[in-house]
């Protein structure tokens, strides 16, 4: 049945530091080419997201994280898929990182991640979840 939506998982994370939150930059040649999004990927086959952010990272920066905790979600439908991403803190070394997919990381203030060029799914997330994510940036 062609018309049946996929349901497909995503996992994406984000570093905080010193009050500043962790954002990556989309190459230009990419699907939504130079907008800024949290890190991550699709699940495979039967992986747990955890697991799927891990392998992501490593793939991206080649560095090795930790999931700290779940913080909030977004869904939309894209080409017959229910796309359904969870976003995640995440620690790790982040001075290792070694950018392999993306033009750029930097640190900012959720003020200044209010005002960049977001993924559309990535800035739902910060505006649902606005008070959770401003709670970390205290911690």
């Amino acid at each position: 049945m062609d018309n049946e939506i996929q349901i497909v998982g995503i996992a994406a994370g984000f570093f905080i530091d010193k009050g500043k939150i962790f954002i990556a930059q989309r190459k230009a040649d990419d699907e939504d080419g130079s907008k800024w999004e949290f890190p991550g990927g699709r699940l495979l086959d039967d992986e747990l997201y955890d697991d799927a952010l891990k392998r992501e990272f490593k793939e991206e920066f080649n560095i090795d994280i930790d999931v700290i905790q779940e913080v909030g979600g977004a869904e939309f439908e894209k080409d017959n898929n229910k796309i359904v991403i969870t976003f995640f803190l995440v620690e790790g070394d982040f001075n290792k990182i070694e950018l392999k997919v993306h033009q750029q990381t930097k640190f900012v203030s959720f003020i200044e991640l209010e005002k960049m060029d977001l993924c559309n799914p990535d800035r739902d997330f910060i505006t649902v979840f606005k008070e959770e994510i401003k709670k970390l940036l205290v911690n």
